[in-house]
């Protein structure tokens, strides 16, 4: 079973007329980058994202993620990755907002987080996961 991410920081929050996506993580887990941006693509939807699109992840972190529905519509988390799609999950038995913690091992560079309500993609955020110990950016 994973543990808990140990930290309380709300690294990124979007906010949209039906859902509240949260990403939460221990601060030493996130770092800031002039070159690295957290794109987020709103499908046409209005959104609200007040935090700072200048972070990025780290690899093989725990990070907390949270979605609430606002309206009752059924909301659904989407990554490529099954093993971390698997990991968000609806917080009691007929709840419509889901809840997990994420790992993306050594998956590094860009990944997609997509939510959707009704079935229908809602936003897309992208994020950009970097290896602990080496400046992919340089090697790569």
């Amino acid at each position: 079973m994973d543990s808990q991410a140990s930290g309380n920081s709300e690294m990124v929050f979007i906010e949209s007329d039906n859902v509240c996506f949260i990403l939460k993580g221990d601060s030493e887990l996130v770092d800031c980058n002039g070159d690295t941006e957290v794109k987020i693509d709103s499908y046409g939807n209005e959104i609200y994202s007040p935090f700072n699109k200048k972070i990025y992840l780290k690899e093989y972190s725990n990070y907390e993620v949270i979605i609430e529905s606002k309206n009752g519509a059924n909301v659904e988390f989407y990554h490529e990755n099954i093993n971390i799609r698997n990991k968000v999950t609806p917080t009691r038995r007929g709840s419509k907002n889901l809840s997990g913690i994420i790992n993306f091992r050594g998956d590094i560079g860009f990944t997609d987080i997509v939510i959707k309500v009704n079935g229908k993609s809602e936003f897309k955020c992208t994020l950009e996961v970097y290896p602990s110990k080496i400046s992919y950016k340089e090697d790569y």
